[in-house]
């Protein structure tokens, strides 16, 4: 808690960050980010659960969770409208509007098995901390791909800020499963069966996601920060053998080449040339020039 704090953003060069602007891809991908990062209030009423609320370290990590990822989603949505290229009206803003039907209907249930057991916050846990992970290699990897000097310094911050919820988050699951045999079975159950990368629903349709997963995953780069998510997760007792992260993301890319081949095959392109960008470690990468 003691960490927590907006990310910065005053020391950014705002004017330049607008004169670079974004490339057509960039913005779609901003957009699907700032969608998801705006609904993570309405995350909160799923979350908070009677017995998650008696745990004051985990209610006081997620309350200074909520506050940095809507300051993520304020951040992408000023660099959207810095470039001319403002969002729609947050989807979110007046809360009647949520996940998708599938979203809603993982969002009831998963509430419904919480408010009977506290065995299922491991499962809340396991689940914030894979999608962490997503959200760091996403932001990183769209810092490498931009040409836009400053906002890749932007995504670089709020991918720093995503890799230390991670670890509480992985901290907090790995104890509540260690623990707790029935933990054990509800959260191989959630993760193997119902786990999907973030922002499904809530960034965009199923096309918006597939599009999304091959502008950032589909390259070397992608690929192994993908099998090395899979890798922490499948360590949490219980989870041995999970690698819905890799195989979630290449039926998207699947997908996506199948429906958009031609422009599929443009971002793979573009991908391979931004290759020597990525030579630098996953945790402190090198900014796009």
């Amino acid at each position: 808690m003691s960490l927590s704090a907006a990310v910065e953003t005053d020391d950014l060069d705002w004017a330049r960050l607008g004169r670079d602007g974004l490339s057509d891809d960039d913005a779609r991908a901003l957009r699907y980010m700032a969608a998801t990062e705006n609904h993570v209030v309405l995350y909160l009423r799923t979350v908070l659960t009677r017995f998650l609320t008696r745990d004051y370290a985990a209610s006081a990590f997620l309350a200074c969770w909520a506050y940095e990822e809507m300051q993520h989603g304020r951040a992408l949505d000023r660099a959207l409208t810095t470039c001319g290229r403002p969002p729609a009206r947050a989807r979110f803003e007046d809360g009647s509007h949520g996940a998708g039907p599938r979203g809603q209907l993982i969002a009831t249930v998963a509430r419904g098995v919480a408010e009977l057991t506290p065995a299922f916050a491991a499962t809340h846990m396991t689940w914030g901390a894979a999608q962490e992970m997503m959200a760091a290699a996403a932001y990183t990897q769209l810092a490498y791909r931009t040409r836009n000097h400053e906002l890749s310094r932007l995504l670089l911050r709020l991918a720093r800020d995503e890799r230390r919820h991670q670890r509480f988050y992985y901290e907090q699951a790995a104890r509540r499963l260690a623990r707790s045999a029935l933990a054990r079975r509800l959260c191989r159950l959630g993760m193997m069966r119902l786990w999907a990368p973030v922002g499904r629903d809530v960034g965009g349709d199923a096309a918006e996601l597939e599009f999304l997963s091959t502008l950032l995953h589909d390259n070397v780069w992608g690929r192994r920060e993908l099998a090395r998510i899979d890798r922490q997760i499948a360590r949490l007792p219980g989870l041995a053998g999970f690698d819905r992260a890799s195989r979630s993301v290449a039926h998207n890319i699947a997908r996506y080449h199948k429906r958009q081949p031609a422009h599929a095959q443009a971002i793979r392109a573009y991908n391979s040339g931004c290759a020597p960008r990525f030579a630098a470690p996953a945790d402190e990468p090198a900014a796009a020039e």
